[in-house]
């Protein structure tokens, strides 16, 4: 056994107190004389100072013992172990040190390389879709050009495109499959690397606390110097792809190339149209000379278009020395063909080329619009380089300046007064202040036909300057702006129960039954105070359900007679006027002038409208009778002098026979004002059924109307008031 301290033996121990003992004793006696009682004390003390000694050191030994003994067994145990440990973990950290930065570094390059492979991949994408597309719409042009039909022609571009766009589809998903390849190679490529890392790593463990810890340490700072490594060569490899100055002109180059490319194919375009209006004039000249009616008039305007188109089309040859005259003339030309295309509708081209179908006839005024568009633009490009305006701004008059300007700016108006004020009350103190007239105020000056500067015209917005906030509104304005355009078409009030009222009629079977009164029924609505809130009663507004409560004559709906007091009041008509009677525009001028309703949808004259142009159709006169009826040039009378003009008839003649329909709704109005219950159209008696409240209403204004009816017409002698209102409608 091996001590800290050699062990003494007790005979030492106690030969080390009692000369510890004695020397004291000796000091003390040497200074005082002991009693026998003070000798004894001491000697006790003496005996127990040894016996804690003794267990002190008994102490001491013991710990000294237990100590050595585990430092002994601990030797003894796992030396041997330790150091083979210690060996293997410095065999596996000399392995991974040489080989894992090897590996980590070759799966980081792998993913660079996916990376630098995508830029270079889109890049490469787009250039190859370019060229396949190029080459498919270039061989189904040839087939385009060979057509003659217009029609025909916008439909195969039309088609053209699609199936372009699904062509594009199939190569660019079939380049893109390419690329998934490829990037399920780098993927597999990245994962048998980072495998490879993951067998390294599991293959050669470090067991040794310390070596695994240093091992740690290495591995941060490989994978962290790697990662850097990589960070600086994908952003090298980025700049060097995108700053290189081989792809960037390549790039330059092929961008001008394909400008080029297109410029050059509209030009081609541009050409081959401009050649088509040639061959189209010398067949247009051929077919107007055995063409009549409706034929004739759609062929002369597409004559008028295709003139001017050509002579636009000689405006493309000119230059910065071309005189002021040619110049003038190539801007006049300009604005013949774009009249020339306003006048140019779906009518036309079906009355032209012989369409029946809508969608035909839509794909040829497309066909020609296109091609006034590309020539407009052509000419404005040229306009542009040889000193003009790209547009013609400076050619209009001071009041074609602000038009413009007015129709894009909601509420300006032309004004006298610029600079103008106006008293208005300060709302704090009370006074009256001169406030600004308007806001906004703006100059125009254009030019006069001759070239000089034309008068100025001065557009401003009139400032409002009330505090009224009234939004109070009538449960009939309420109606009107929900329902919209049809209103007018609509009855209305009616209460909850009106307007779900059922009537008599006879069922298909001659049995009694019920009927619906309204259908289309649209509420409930409610009048607005000046806050904006609901008040009053729901009220509806619906329509007449004609299969249950119209009267009819031999079929025909008449049950109203025609009221143009709408269109009349409007003045002027435009496009957007058609529908502010009770019925549309073209039924009520067809109604007027006698026109069978019967015939509104074939076997007799009827009117109708295509855009702006009024026509007559169904019946032997059928044409066109006013490109621009819908202009705001004719009022109401106008056109149903027109039409009457057109169709042979005389509105002033003395005619014994009242058309059917509304001598049915005068003679039944009448006999509703008079209270009467049966009325008499010819030898036809018939009973007044089904009168609602407005239908009263309309009876007493339909009466005090017939009392203002001139008496200029000789059969008004002996005629009841119905028969002679009928005979004015």
């Amino acid at each position: 056994m091996k001590l800290r301290k050699k062990l003494m033996l007790l005979e030492e121990f106690d030969a080390q107190s009692n000369a510890k003992v004695n020397t004291e004793v000796k000091a003390e006696v040497k200074t005082e004389t002991k009693t026998g009682e003070a000798i004894r004390t001491e000697v006790i003390a003496d005996v127990d100072a040894i016996l804690t000694n003794l267990e002190t050191l008994s102490a001491q030994i013991t710990e000294n013992f237990i100590n050595e003994y585990n430092e002994t067994i601990l030797i003894n145990e796992s030396a041997a172990e330790s150091l083979m440990k210690m060996f293997k973990s410095m065999g596996s950290l000399a392995k991974l040190a040489s080989t894992y930065p090897k590996m980590a570094d070759n799966k980081a390059k792998l993913e660079t390389d996916k990376k630098t492979f995508g830029l270079k991949f889109a890049e490469k994408k787009e250039e190859l879709v370019a060229k396949q597309m190029d080459k498919a719409k270039e061989a189904m042009n040839a087939k385009i050009d060979a057509l003659e039909d217009p029609a025909q022609k916008k439909q195969q571009r039309e088609m053209r495109d699609t199936k372009l766009e699904a062509l594009k589809t199939q190569v660019v998903a079939k380049i893109d499959r390419s690329k998934e390849d490829a990037d399920k190679k780098f993927d597999r490529d990245i994962t048998d690397a980072g495998s490879a890392l993951t067998k390294l790593t599991g293959d050669n463990k470090i067991e040794s606390p310390i070596l695994s810890a240093k091992w740690d340490g290495m591995r941060l700072q490989i994978d962290r110097k790697i990662e850097d490594k990589y960070i600086a060569i994908d952003r090298k490899a980025w700049d060097d792809f995108i700053e290189d100055p081989e792809r960037i002109k390549k790039l330059e180059d092929s961008t001008k190339e394909r400008a080029k490319k297109e410029a050059a194919e509209k030009d081609e375009q541009l050409k081959k149209s401009i050649e088509r209006a040639r061959r189209e004039q010398e067949k247009l000249d051929a077919d107007i000379a055995n063409a009549t009616g409706d034929e004739k008039a759609a062929l002369e305007k597409l004559n008028t278009w295709n003139k001017a188109y050509s002579e636009l089309s000689s405006a493309l040859n000119l230059t910065e020395e071309s005189t002021p005259e040619e110049k003038k003339a190539a801007q006049n030309a300009s604005k013949n063909l774009g009249d020339a295309q306003d006048k140019l509708s779906k009518k036309t081209m079906k009355d032209a080329f012989g369409y029946e179908d809508d969608q035909d006839a839509d794909s040829a005024l497309s066909d020609f619009t296109e091609r006034e568009s590309e020539l407009q633009d052509k000419y404005k490009e040229i306009k542009t380089m040889v000193g003009g305006s790209e547009d013609e701004e400076d050619e209009k008059t001071s009041q074609q300046l602000a038009d413009d300007f007015i129709a894009d700016n909601e509420g300006f108006k032309v004004i006298t007064d610029k600079g103008a004020t106006v008293p208005v009350t300060n709302p704090d103190t009370g006074e009256e202040e001169q406030k600004p007239r308007y806001e906004g105020e703006q100059d125009f000056t254009g030019k006069k036909e001759d070239g000089s500067d034309d008068d100025v015209v001065t557009v401003g917005k009139e400032i409002d300057y009330s505090t009224d906030t009234d939004e109070s509104k009538t449960v009939e304005e309420v109606a009107e702006e929900a329902i919209g355009e049809t209103f007018g078409t609509f009855t209305g009030p009616l209460t909850k129960e009106e307007v779900n009222e059922m009537v008599p009629v006879t069922g298909e079977d001659g049995s009694d039954t019920e009927k619906a009164k309204y259908k289309d029924k649209q509420g409930p609505f409610k009048a607005k105070d000046a806050a904006g809130n609901d008040t009053g009663e729901d009220t509806y507004w619906a329509k007449l359900d004609d299969s249950s409560s119209a009267a009819t004559v031999s079929g025909t709906d008449v049950s109203e007679a025609v009221n143009a007091s709408g269109y009349i009041k409007a003045g002027k008509l435009g496009y957007n006027d058609q529908f502010l009677g009770r019925q549309s525009l073209a039924a009520t001028l067809s109604l007027e002038l006698g026109l069978n309703p019967k015939d509104k949808f074939g076997g007799g004259d009827w009117l109708g409208f295509d855009h702006v142009s009024l026509y007559a159709t169904g019946g032997k006169n059928g044409g066109t009778i006013l490109d621009d009826a819908l202009t705001g040039k004719y009022t109401y009378d106008e056109l149903k002098a027109a039409a009457a003009e057109f169709l042979g008839i005389k509105e002033a003649e003395e005619v014994e026979e009242v058309e059917e329909g509304n001598q049915f709704g005068a003679a039944r109005a009448e006999a509703i004002a008079k209270g009467e219950k049966t009325f008499k159209v010819g030898d036809e008696e018939y009973p007044v059924e089904d009168v609602s409240k407005e239908d009263e209403e309309n009876a007493e204004e339909f009466v005090e109307e017939a009392k203002e009816l001139p008496k200029t017409i000789k059969l008004d002698e002996g005629l009841t008031i119905a028969q002679k209102f009928a005979r004015l409608m």
